[in-house]
């Protein structure tokens, strides 16, 4: 019974072998459609949708992928890029070339919900994606087309959200970032599956691009491999995997000219009003005072309420404006302070021994420093008045010559000034000089006659009294300074714009690419 039994299956197993090769024998008719092709191809015993479409031995198959970007939008807060794409696949299948068999069909075309069932199709992902949608109204957006040669090509349109690189704002608001739309494979590693950029125009854009912060200067498409690492300890035979990558690099620059007109601009007339001060008396207390807090107010304001941007630790080159920007305004404030408090002081004259920058702003750091310096001058050029002091001043010089007036007795005095004077009337050929009586700080020299030996008193003049000064009230000062102020800011500040605006436009090569 058993052995019957047997026979009986092995006889139904013969039977529907028989009759399947029949089925798979069948000619298309004349009147066939794309449909209809498409079944006769993929009938499984001509198809097997789960083997990859054949290569030749030992070469990977080419996966060929090309991009048409319609749409995108770049945001640099969420470091995040918005993209609506179409994105072609497209491979060849020897099993569905049937150029050979006698049909009016000159392609196969249809949705992927109907052909997916029945043929392989390539599994990729994309690296960095955040979110992916197939779109569509009433069904999703795909196609797929077979040519009679069994080239195959995939289609779908998509909207997805792309995660960047981390973001450099060292360069802020001229830098420059990119992004990079990462295609993987995801069965099949880089022995069984290459994907490769098409060679004819691998990326297009409508040109109706809509970046918010940014706008695109290039995308260029790459290749390579993506490495994986097994970190499971029992891998005996590989843990390295090599899958065929691909890569469209977005490069982007900042939209620099909302902050060249509402925060660098601005800045810059706000710096220029606090130069106004300059022009204003020292003793101006009240406008002076209101016109330099609320122009430093209002640029605090102004860089406070700017566009938003990532938190970032590197020192940005707007800091770099902002603190400069900040130092001028403060400089214009304390130059106020420094001309009013001289200009508060005694109106005396101050002598100065140049009338320049560097003994003007020595008297107005230290006055009272400089005239004692000036004092002790004064005295220690004078004669000591006691004898202790009065002996040692003569034996220092050591000129036995040297009297001092007190040491003078009245009548000697006197009795030598009229003898010399009447000796000079009787001469003819002498001329009479002139004897300046001084106060008795002042030394006097005697010289003797040549010829009868009388001693004569000539001047020698102190240090401080032979040098010339200029001098200068305080008013004058704090004038003064006002006056070199209103040439040596503004000249600082075109300085500073010079070296910061070559620093950033003339070194682009600096930029990150």
């Amino acid at each position: 019974m058993r052995r019957a039994v047997s026979v009986l299956c092995l006889w139904l197993v013969g039977a529907s072998t028989c009759l399947a090769v029949d089925l798979c024998n069948t000619s298309l008719s004349d009147d066939a459609n794309e449909m209809d092709t498409f079944f006769y191809l993929t009938e499984p015993c001509r198809y097997q949708k789960f083997d990859r479409a054949p290569s030749a031995p030992g070469v990977p198959l080419k996966i060929y992928l090309r991009a048409f970007i319609y749409y995108l939008r770049a945001y640099s807060i969420q470091n995040e890029v918005d993209m609506l794409t179409l994105i072609e696949l497209s491979w060849t299948d020897p099993r569905l070339d049937y150029s050979s068999i006698n049909t009016n069909v000159p392609y196969i075309r249809g949705e992927k919900n109907l052909f997916s069932d029945r043929m392989w199709l390539p599994h990729t992902h994309m690296l960095n994606e955040k979110m992916l949608d197939i779109l569509g109204f009433a069904r999703k957006d795909n196609l797929i087309n077979i040519s009679p040669s069994g080239d195959v090509m995939f289609t779908l349109r998509t909207r997805q959200t792309l995660g960047c690189t981390p973001v450099n704002m060292e360069w802020f608001p001229f830098d420059r970032q990119q992004c990079e739309m990462i295609f993987n494979s995801w069965k099949y590693d880089s022995s069984e599956v290459r994907m490769e950029w098409k060679k004819d125009n691998p990326v297009h854009h409508s040109g109706v691009l809509s970046p918010v912060d940014f706008y695109l200067t290039s995308m260029e498409p790459t290749s390579g491999l993506e490495t994986y690492i097994n970190a499971n300890e029992d891998c005996q035979v590989s843990c390295k995997y090599n899958h065929s990558s691909l890569a469209l690099t977005f490069k982007f620059a900042r939209q620099s000219g909302f902050y060249l007109l509402d925060y660098y601009f601005p800045s810059i007339i706000l710096v220029m009003a606090s130069w106004v001060t300059f022009w204003m008396g020292p003793d101006s207390v009240p406008g002076r005072s209101a016109l330099g807090s609320s122009v430093m107010l209002t640029f605090l304001l102004l860089s406070w309420t700017g566009s938003p941007i990532p938190n970032a630790s590197p020192f940005k080159v707007n800091d770099i404006w902002e603190l400069s920007c900040t130092f001028f305004i403060l400089a214009s404030i304390w130059e106020f302070a420094l001309v009013n408090t001289i200009d508060r002081r005694e109106s005396k004259n101050v002598q100065l021994k140049k009338k320049s920058s560097k003994y003007i702003f020595r008297y107005s750091v230290s006055p009272k420093k400089t005239q004692g310096r000036r004092m002790m001058a004064r005295r220690s050029s004078s004669v000591p008045s006691s004898p202790e002091l009065r002996r040692n001043f003569l034996s220092k010089y050591n000129t036995p010559k040297i009297k001092t007036i007190k040491e003078l007795t009245d009548s000697e005095f006197r009795t030598n000034v009229t003898r010399r004077v009447h000796q000079l009337l009787a001469s003819e050929e002498q001329s009479i000089p002139m004897i300046r009586l001084q106060r008795p700080s002042i030394r006097i020299i005697e010289e003797e006659s040549e010829d009868e030996g009388i001693p004569q008193p000539t001047i020698k003049k102190t240090p401080e009294e032979t040098h010339s000064f200029f001098t200068m009230t305080p008013q004058e000062i704090s004038k003064w300074i006002d006056t070199q102020s209103r040439i040596v800011f503004p000249i600082a500040f075109a300085v500073f714009n010079l070296v910061y605006w070559n620093f950033l436009w003339i070194p682009q090569s600096f930029l990150p690419n």
